[in-house]
């Protein structure tokens, strides 16, 4: 089964400061704008623990901080289009003590629904089908889940997107739909999240699901068998990039390789720009020139493949606005693929439609909304900065701070 995924829609609840927040996905692509701390960043963080989830990898440590502090838990909803298929899946997350002060999170009450199938793991059983325990033809399989059941909750992994529950299912459409959107969070869900650092890395993609992170400011060890699929993906990008940045390209340089514990040849490559016929190390690069390469790739992905999603936080860090509009001007009216981001630089405003961009609100039990009432043709960006200063909208879209409070604040702290 390889029908296209599309995110509709995700519902958060308890996470950081979003009491209640809910994300629609009213076009492939959205932009979320907003002060500072106003609750950004937390759907680029809600993306990556949805990624661990359909791929059933453990939680990184680093979220269990994430759960609001008067919560017990966090619930996350997701409706997505698995070909001609309506999926919700949601899950909740608890942050459990382990040795000493360190936290894990585990996920639990896991219920996924298609059309009108249910599957829920929220039960003393392994997990319940169409509202019935699943029947195992032996007792001792419905042990080895049980096992494995409890195995996935101590190491935060998602028990419901699990191997161990697909070999119990067999061959069925439901078994198609949990592939599929393993697959989907393997491949096609990239999100660049800053609270896992891995903002300094080029992602490249090439055929048959072929996807490498490389290092922007070191050297990166890969399979040498990867190394043609590797050059394929760096020749088109180097059709984008002089675009971008004129006379700029894009180089693999092999510095060495060696042996893995399974005998396999690994290549030590580095990346390097060409530009007035000299090779620099990309690490000697400006961090706007690394950015935009990786953003670059980003987007080819997003704009040639319907199934892929795209996530990004702080987008236009670090980019000359006029181009990144220019860009999003262009991912906006033919792009295939779905490509959230959030940022700051309200030119962007000035270029998307009303449908494409969401703002966040002071108001945590209603955290992102829609402006209301903009007229056609109406300049976005202008509409957005006369709310904030007259307040229009139903609900606060800035935490206003007059301007001769801030004066005062400089000259008091001496």
């Amino acid at each position: 089964m390889h029908s296209d995924v599309k995110m509709i829609s995700m519902q958060i609840n308890n996470f950081m400061n979003v009491k209640n927040g809910s994300i629609h996905m009213k076009d492939h692509i959205l932009g979320i704008f907003g002060q500072n701390g106003s609750g950004k960043s937390v759907v680029i963080h809600v993306f990556n623990i949805l990624k661990y989830a359909l791929i059933s990898k453990p939680i990184a440590d680093v979220y269990s901080s994430c759960i609001a502090l008067k919560a017990d838990q966090t619930t996350l909803s997701f409706k997505l289009m698995v070909g001609e298929h309506h999926v919700t899946y949601t899950f909740s997350l608890r942050a459990m003590n382990q040795e000493g002060e360190k936290k894990r999170l585990t996920i639990s009450h896991e219920r996924l629904t298609y059309d009108k199938v249910v599957i829920d793991t929220d039960t003393e059983e392994p997990f319940i089908l169409q509202d019935k325990p699943f029947s195992f033809d032996d007792p001792q399989k419905r042990i080895d889940q049980l096992v494995a059941k409890g195995l996935c909750h101590k190491r935060g992994q998602s028990y419901l997107f699990s191997s161990k529950l697909r070999s119990a299912l067999k061959k069925s459409e439901i078994v198609c739909i949990l592939k599929r959107l393993e697959d989907y969070g393997r491949n096609e869900l990239i999100v660049d999240d800053p609270i896992m650092q891995n903002d300094d890395t080029l992602q490249l993609f090439g055929k048959n699901n072929f996807h490498v992170s490389f290092a922007l400011d070191g050297v990166t060890s890969i399979p040498e068998n990867f190394l043609m699929d590797a050059q394929s993906a760096i020749d088109k990008l180097n059709i984008v990039l002089p675009n971008l940045i004129p006379h700029l390209t894009l180089g693999l340089q092999v510095i060495g390789s060696h042996l893995n514990r399974k005998n396999e040849v690994v290549a030590e490559c580095e990346l390097v720009s060409h530009k007035n016929e000299e090779n620099i190390p990309l690490s000697k690069e400006s961090v706007g020139i690394k950015k935009l390469l990786s953003i670059t790739s980003l987007f080819l992905q997003s704009f040639h493949h319907p199934s892929s999603m795209i996530v990004i936080d702080d987008l236009d860090t670090c980019i000359f606005e006029y181009l990144l509009g220019e860009v999003l001007r262009i991912m906006m009216r033919q792009g295939k693929g779905q490509f959230l981001f959030t940022a700051h630089n309200l030119r962007v405003l000035e270029v998307l439609d009303q449908s494409q961009v969401i703002f966040t609100t002071t108001n945590n039990e209603n955290r992102y909304v829609y402006l209301t009432h903009v007229r056609k043709n109406e300049n976005l960006r202008q509409y957005y900065i006369r709310n904030i200063l007259i307040d229009e909208q139903k609900e606060t879209l800035y935490d206003y701070i007059p301007n001769f409070d801030i004066a005062i604040a400089f000259l008091e702290a001496q």
